[in-house]
């Protein structure tokens, strides 16, 4: 999801001869209420169906949009196996501007790729003549799904074209996107379906790659200081840093259970302090594991959970090595 710099709720509040670029707070305000109305519409309303977990990264370039790179797990029955549930949630084409005018013009201005390839050579896209997005895709009567698990969308060759930036594009130039949302936010949302291990290891490799860098060479040539890894921070992200906006989220938390056998329990300590305090230390303390043996142990009438399950009723107190019920769910008897 891209910032739309021409949303009413940003043109509306420049000033005379302003600019997006000379309001980076205002952007980065909308932004975030943008992104949080997107994150509500896709729990309540279950766009894609019942949202088990999510990671999100945000992200401000070069350009000096804010966007975010989301990625959304599914309970078991809604996960997208099909090509009819690829097609009920996203589209590859460009909707019928008689029976829908608002989102035809979305998918025109925010949704298109390029122009490239030889309508325009020099587009910041090509390497070596060719897009490094494969756009345009080939024309495609129906979807179907590659071995890694990656959906071929639909192209229909319906014989209409239309012109953008001066040249003509068509359905092979359409990015994937969800009618639904792209109508609701009028602004670049591309959603793409993870069907495989592949590409999920992709997704999350995307997401946590990181800040831009831009390498820079200082002053005469040295073997050690020859390079430094400069990252460019621009107007949007300080604001986003000032507003304490999140830049990155996972929900659930993730907790991370000990395995170990009897006694092999990871133990920290000072060097300086003496071996009988640690080895009397090591003795008592205990592990996610032990904490969960000596909860059963105290209290055997209790629900019975998995080790897997059992952080989802209960939190690790790492002070005091033990689980301790969470307000919510545990004891309310969810």
């Amino acid at each position: 999801m891209i910032a739309n710099p021409k949303w009413s709720k940003i043109s509306s509040a420049l000033l005379p001869h302003q600019t997006t670029v000379d309001r980076p707070d205002l952007v980065a305000r909308v932004f975030e209420l943008k992104r949080k109305a997107l994150m509500k519409e896709i729990d309540k309303n279950k766009v894609f169906g019942q949202k088990v977990a999510h990671v999100y990264t945000i992200e401000l370039q070069k350009c000096g949009l804010p966007h975010m790179h989301v990625l959304f797990f599914l309970i078991g029955q809604d996960k997208i196996r099909t090509c009819a549930q690829v097609d009920k949630l996203v589209c590859a084409e460009f909707p019928n501007p008689e029976d829908d005018p608002e989102l035809f013009e979305t998918v025109k201005s925010c949704m298109l790729h390029g122009p490239c390839g030889v309508r325009n050579p020099h587009s910041t896209c090509m390497e070596n003549g060719k897009c490094t997005k494969r756009y345009p895709r080939a024309f495609s009567e129906t979807t179907t799904m590659d071995e890694n698990g990656y959906p071929i969308y639909c192209h229909r060759n319906d014989g209409k074209v239309y012109i953008v930036r001066g040249q003509e594009v068509d359905n092979r130039d359409v990015m994937p996107y969800n009618p639904h949302l792209s109508k609701m936010f009028n602004c670049h949302i591309n959603v793409e379906v993870c069907a495989g291990r592949r590409c999920v290891k992709y997704i999350h490799k995307y997401i946590y790659k990181g800040h831009d860098q831009a390498t820079m060479v200082l002053g005469l040539v040295n073997e050690i200081k020859q390079y430094l890894d400069g990252r460019y921070i621009e107007p949007p992200e300080a604001v986003w840093q000032i507003f304490r906006h999140h830049m990155h989220e996972e929900v659930p938390t993730v907790t991370r259970l000990a395995l170990h056998l009897s006694g092999m329990h990871r133990v920290n300590y000072n060097p300086r302090e003496s071996l009988e305090d640690i080895i009397a230390r090591a003795a008592i303390e205990k592990s996610t594991l032990t904490g969960l043996f000596s909860w059963y142990a105290s209290n055997p009438d209790s629900t019975t959970f998995t080790y897997q399950e059992f952080p989802q009723y209960f939190v690790w107190d790492k002070k005091n090595n033990v689980w301790t019920p969470r307000k919510s769910g545990y004891e309310s008897g969810e």
